[in-house]
């Protein structure tokens, strides 16, 4: 059910366009992430999952994990070309700081839910492998139908999604700790965010009056 909801959603955030009232775009992203930690309100045992006591060795194979976008280093170094930025509108403030918003809650819920809810559920009737394959298509069901991922992303995005889902949810079978994975993802996603922020400083150089003229 949890997880039908959370499609729903994702097919109809649009729905709410930032004219119809002021707070619209608060409302459309954060409305996202509840959905996800609610389930959490009906399992018992949870906090196992959430180990404070760290390996070093799981530390680092996370953060490999993370260095998987960076398989779209040349796709990053076309978004900051100054050439190109210069043709495009000027990158404001309040972008940047949503963007940060929704990288930081969707790495920190999507983690919690595809690991502790489906992950753990689903497990219980199939064998672990099976179980990660399944988890890991669902995770990239839910960027592929997201009205707002669909427009920007490409069939490299969604590989490398799927291949880090698939690491992500080995190193939590392996350590029982989803701290791991929320790391991992956290790390993934701000270097995404390094290079986003570097396009928005990049974009307000270009559209200076002293760069242009």
């Amino acid at each position: 059910i949890s997880y039908n909801v959370i499609i729903a959603y994702a097919l109809n955030s649009f729905r709410i366009k930032d004219k119809l009232f002021y707070g619209a775009k608060l409302v459309r992203r954060s409305l996202y992430f509840p959905n996800y930690l609610i389930p959490l309100f009906f399992l018992y045992g949870i906090s196992k999952y959430f180990q404070n006591n760290f390996d070093l060795i799981w530390i680092f194979f996370s953060l490999v994990c993370s260095s998987f976008i960076l398989l779209k280093f040349k796709e990053f170094k076309v978004m900051t070309n100054p050439d190109l930025l210069i043709l495009m509108p000027k990158c404001k403030i309040s972008e940047v700081i949503w963007f940060f918003y929704s990288l930081t809650l969707s790495a920190i819920c999507q983690e919690i839910y595809f690991k502790v809810v489906f992950y753990t559920q689903i497990k219980a009737s199939v064998n672990i492998y099976f179980a990660n394959i399944l988890t890991s298509f669902c995770f990239l069901e839910i960027h592929f139908l997201h009205s707002a991922s669909k427009k920007i992303f490409s069939l490299k995005d969604y590989i490398i999604q799927f291949l880090f889902s698939v690491v992500t949810l080995f190193i939590f079978q392996e350590t029982g700790n989803v701290l791991y994975s929320i790391m991992s993802h956290l790390v993934y996603n701000s270097i995404i965010g390094c290079f986003y922020l570097k396009q928005f400083m990049i974009s307000q150089k270009v559209h200076s009056y002293e760069y242009t003229y």
